[in-house]
């Protein structure tokens, strides 16, 4: 099971997140809108960058990276084989 989320390529909508050192994931656009959690809580504070993805694994308990989200979707399908068959020019 996870839960994702991405930011458009203009990224008009910030996406930030945190985990706490007791693996709570906290996810809104503004900054703030959590008071409650305090900065010795945190163990990791990032955001979402235009065209990024953020995907938390529930199984693992683990935030993955977005370059491996595109590795593993990339891999799924022989996309660079079904290009090569299928590219065709215009001339």
């Amino acid at each position: 099971d996870v839960i994702g989320a991405r930011v458009d390529r203009n990224g008009l909508r910030p996406v930030r997140y945190y985990v706490t050192h007791d693996d709570r994931v906290l996810v809104s656009s503004e900054v703030g809108v959590i008071p409650w959690v305090t900065p010795d809580e945190i163990k990791l504070r990032s955001r979402l960058e235009p065209g990024k993805m953020f995907l938390v694994d529930l199984e693992s308990g683990r935030v993955v990276p977005d370059s491996e989200i595109k590795e593993t979707v990339a891999a799924a399908k022989p996309y660079g084989e079904w290009l090569a068959e299928k590219r065709g020019f215009l001339s």
